[in-house]
């Protein structure tokens, strides 16, 4: 899997060309969050797990998988 970095959530995927692109939530989602629940449910957050760290990728593209980090 490719893993590009930029520094705010891009528009489209820069190897697909969607513009489905899903913010990675870490942690425990807090699902009685009525943001964070209809975010799940409409692709704009996707979960990420539980291992946190300062190299996880910020944003996927839901069409092809590409990671997206936050940091340069």
């Amino acid at each position: 899997m490719v893993k590009i970095r930029g520094q705010t959530k891009p528009s489209k995927c820069s190897s697909c060309g969607s513009s489905k692109i899903a913010y990675i939530l870490y942690g425990m989602p807090d699902t009685t969050n009525e943001e964070v629940e209809r975010g799940m449910k409409d692709g704009t957050i996707i979960t990420g797990g539980c291992y946190v760290s300062d190299n996880n990728p910020a944003w996927q593209c839901i069409n092809c998988g590409l990671e997206i980090f936050d940091k340069p």
